[in-house]
């Protein structure tokens, strides 16, 4: 597969199609490209030219020992762009990459025609209670190294049941990312701040998220929508943490009608 030397890191990536709509789709924690495989097939490839990366530390990306939070993904993804000379494209970012996305949109609009963001971790400071802390501490502490612990939490991100091959596909490939990237990613997710600067986001933007959401609940979601400036929003019903795999043709369908009736022509 092809690669982009983006800043101290070379990052793996997916594209698809030559078409005039240029997207590019950054996954979560402990994700990869194959996230977005269900929508990748559903994109019209004389429409959409689609790149789709892997973030440090995570599928066929370096393994740096350190840089595993959110500023420094954001600036990865900048730095991906500027190597391919992308521009003008709609940032769409699921769960810890919409927390990412929203960085992006504070430090680099300019490269931007829109923002969608699916299941965004919250940009708000996350004070855990102690039980579900334990859980956390659990997860990162082991996942790359007990698939049990793995799977459990590959159940609480997807409720809707998907193909059993792609399942295990992806639960591989999540317990291949590196230790730091386990450990570091999620501290930062509880830690970043960024709600004072939500009214800064001047992008076209778009909230999607499940009704189900058990990891970013859905009264998360809409306290994030509502301080996002021009920000649209689409819940869909009995789907979880994960609709891109959960439902892909209704989240493809709103992700098209999105880019195609809501944001400026492409440029």
């Amino acid at each position: 597969m092809p690669s982009a030397q983006a800043g101290d890191v070379r990052m793996n990536y997916e594209e698809r199609g030559r078409g005039p709509n240029l997207l590019l789709l950054v996954h979560g924690y402990t994700a990869c490209w194959q996230w977005w495989s269900l929508v990748l097939e559903r994109l019209d490839p004389a429409r959409y030219h689609v790149y789709a990366p892997d973030l440090r530390g995570a599928g066929g990306s370096d393994r740096p020992p350190s840089g595993y939070n959110i500023e420094q993904y954001a600036e990865d993804v900048f730095q991906f762009c500027r190597a391919l000379d992308l521009k003008g494209f709609v940032y769409v970012g699921h769960s810890m990459g919409g927390l990412t996305g929203i960085q992006f949109a504070l430090s680099h609009k300019e490269l931007l025609r829109g923002l969608v963001l699916v299941d965004p971790a919250s940009p708000d400071p996350v004070d855990l209670p102690a039980d579900q802390r334990q859980v956390l501490e659990t997860v990162t502490s082991q996942f790359t190294t007990n698939r049990d612990v793995a799977r459990m939490w590959y159940q609480l991100a997807i409720l809707r049941p998907i193909d059993q091959r792609l399942n295990e596909t992806l639960l591989d490939l999540g317990m291949s990312v590196s230790p730091a990237h386990a450990l570091d990613s999620m501290a930062a997710i509880l830690a970043t701040d960024l709600s004072a600067r939500l009214g800064q986001i001047s992008t076209p933007a778009l909230l999607m998220g499940g009704d189900k959401d058990v990891i970013v609940p859905l009264q998360s979601m809409l306290a994030t929508q509502g301080r996002i400036p021009n920000c649209g929003l689409q819940v869909f019903h009995r789907v979880g943490h994960s609709a891109p795999l959960e439902v892909p043709e209704a989240f493809t369908g709103v992700l098209t009608d999105f880019v195609e009736n809501e944001l400026p022509a492409p440029g």
